[in-house]
């Protein structure tokens, strides 16, 4: 169960990096 939570929030902070990452990429447009 602990890890499935694990796995969520690594999930959540990867989704946020690509997030900011494309972010980045609208503004270099």
């Amino acid at each position: 169960q602990e890890q499935q939570v694990a796995a969520d929030k690594k999930a959540d902070s990867m989704e946020d990096i690509v997030e900011a990452v494309e972010g980045d990429n609208k503004s270099a447009k």
